[in-house]
C-alpha cells in the first residue's frame, strides 16, 4: 500500500511517538528493576504461589521465570498481575518495568484496559481473568490465558 524507505518509516515513526528517541536501556536492567518490583508486589499478595500460577493458568517454571526477570514475556506477566487483583495503574507501572505497556492501539489490549476498568469491581482473582478471557473469545480475539 506505502513504499516508505527506512529513514521516512523511522520519521513517520517517531512523529506518531511510536518509537522513542532515547537509547534503550539494556534489558538485564529492564529485567532487574522488574523483578524487584515483581517481588514486592508478591509480598503483598496473599495466596500460596501455586494458587497464583494456577488461577493465572500459567506453569510454576514460567512464574519462577518471570519472578528471576528471565524470559520476559507480556502475557503471563498480565495475567498474573490480573490475578492478584491490581489496578489499571499498578499493573501499566509494572508492564513498564518489564519494558510493556497495555496499548489501546491493540484490539485485546483495549478490551482488557476496559474490563479493568469498569468490570474489574465485580470480580475477583482468577474470576476477574476469566471474565476478560470469556470477553476476548465473544469478540474472536486471542484469550490472555489458555
Amino acid at each position: 500500500m506505502f513504499s516508505l524507505t527506512a529513514y521516512e518509516t523511522i520519521s513517520l515513526a517517531l512523529k506518531l511517538g511510536i518509537v522513542s528517541t532515547e537509547k534503550r536501556t539494556d534489558t538485564k536492567a529492564i529485567n532487574h528493576g522488574f523483578s524487584a518490583h515483581f517481588k514486592h508486589l508478591l509480598s503483598t499478595y496473599s495466596y500460596r504461589i501455586s494458587k497464583l500460577c494456577a488461577d493465572a493458568r500459567i506453569d510454576e517454571r514460567v512464574f519462577r521465570y518471570i519472578r528471576a526477570g528471565q524470559h520476559l514475556t507480556k502475557k503471563p506477566i498480565l495475567a498474573l498481575l490480573i490475578v492478584m487483583g491490581l489496578d489499571v495503574s499498578q499493573i501499566q507501572k509494572a508492564l513498564s518495568k518489564a519494558g510493556f505497556v497495555l496499548s489501546p492501539a491493540v484490539d485485546q489490549e483495549v478490551v482488557v484496559l476496559w474490563m479493568l476498568r469498569h468490570e474489574s469491581a465485580k470480580f475477583e482473582g482468577y474470576k476477574r481473568l476469566e471474565a476478560i478471557n470469556e470477553t476476548l473469545e465473544a469478540l474472536v480475539l486471542p484469550r490472555l490465558t489458555e
